[in-house]
């Protein structure tokens, strides 16, 4: 039995695991990777605290709350930017915890390559959260450490998605644990996708360059700009620049169900901070962005506002306004495609070359066709011949 019956409705926080207090639920994963927190029916007591806590099937009103305070900013050290997927900004206001004694909670890599949540006390440790992860993070025993933490008086950033974040605070709050000391720092998420795609991708790299993998980049800003998006895998000493895993991303075929449906998609969070980059800011100002990164920072409680004045020293930053940094994940979640289903029934059936071929534009033979096509169209083929082809296409 699961804590919900429709996946919809999970969003894989962990906070029903954590507060069950007969340890009755584990998160196991599906067939496509997620991980949903199952019920020993022979442990169970019937308290139903594991669905008073979730916090992603409440009502939510977010116009009765206020809108948040809105600003550009971005390291004024090059290096730190440099070391930061968009401006820096989650390394500044975790160096602000750090140095009160605080401990930082954010999503890093382990020994191979998978992204889970860890906990850091100094900034080295620290900066293995640095930079974004396209993929869900598993949480394993996190939030019971951040209990434990506040508990102890120790202060606390946790930062994660908007449901992560959710969670945590519906937990503290279902539990009576005094949250004074944390600080929650959302990131603005497009959505999760399946640990197993990306897994599937990372041994289709290790067997194509015949190596093990040394390290990842989601997105190289520091090669390619930060406005683009080509993410970076080195094996045996050489790096390799693709997009393959960033059009599966974005194809939204690979996200969990509940992101479909997510209701955090606003521009009022239920967190202190909300960091993103800053997506737009080259209209507003233009000589603010020099394409190295720009973080958004949404400002949503008096707690967020003290935890980022006490970061202002190493920043340059710019006010702004809701209008200015709206982009589609603050305003509503993706649609979930009508190439679903048929996306996954491929991914489990068959060959990841497959999926990159029919579900990316950078890889196979039809993508060499269909770039051939778009350059040569206006000049050498007449309409008929391109929708017939195009036609053919879809079909293979």
């Amino acid at each position: 039995m699961y804590v919900h019956d429709k996946k919809e409705d999970c969003c894989g926080c962990t906070a029903c695991m954590t507060i069950c207090s007969v340890n009755a639920i584990t998160m196991e994963n599906d067939e496509e990777g997620f991980k949903y927190p199952k019920i020993n029916e022979k442990k169970c007591i019937h308290c139903n605290m594991c669905r008073k806590v979730c916090d992603f099937v409440k009502q939510h009103d977010w116009d009765a709350l206020p809108r948040p305070v809105v600003y550009a900013a971005k390291q004024k050290s090059d290096k730190e930017r440099a070391a930061s997927q968009s401006g820096g900004l989650f390394a500044a206001l975790s160096d602000a915890v750090l140095a009160m004694g605080g401990v930082v909670y954010g999503a890093a890599y382990d020994g191979e390559w998978n992204v889970i949540h860890k906990r850091a006390e100094t900034k080295k440790a620290r900066n293995e959260m640095r930079g974004s992860k396209y993929v869900q993070s598993d949480m394993q025993d996190t939030f019971h450490r951040v209990g434990e933490d506040l508990k102890n008086g120790r202060i606390v950033l946790f930062s994660g998605t908007h449901c992560q974040c959710a969670g945590l605070k519906s937990l503290l709050e279902t539990c009576r644990i005094k949250t004074e000391n944390l600080y929650l720092v959302d990131i603005v998420c497009h959505g999760v996708p399946s640990p197993n795609v990306y897994r599937a991708f990372q041994t289709f790299m290790e067997k194509k360059y015949s190596g093990k993998i040394e390290n990842f980049n989601f997105r190289n800003k520091n090669k390619f700009g930060w406005h683009s998006h080509v993410e970076s895998t080195i094996i045996n000493g050489k790096q390799y620049d693709t997009k393959l895993y960033v059009d599966l991303f974005y194809g939204h075929n690979a996200l969990r169900p509940s992101c479909y449906q997510c209701p955090y998609k606003h521009i009022v969070h239920v967190t202190d901070i909300t960091i993103s980059d800053y997506w737009g800011v080259e209209k507003w100002a233009p000589d603010f962005d020099d394409n190295r990164g720009i973080s958004l920072v949404l400002l949503n409680t008096q707690n967020g506002k003290k935890l980022f004045d006490l970061s202002k020293a190493h920043l340059d930053y710019l006010k702004s306004n809701t209008k200015d940094c709206l982009q589609p994940p603050l305003q509503h979640p993706f649609s979930r495609p009508a190439t679903r289903d048929q996306f996954w029934q491929d991914f489990e059936n068959k060959p990841f070359e497959y999926i990159l071929t029919h579900y990316t534009n950078d890889y196979g033979w039809k993508t060499h066709v269909k770039k051939t096509i778009k350059k040569t169209a206006k000049t050498v083929l007449p309409g008929s011949a391109i929708i017939f082809i195009k036609k053919a296409l879809r079909k293979s």
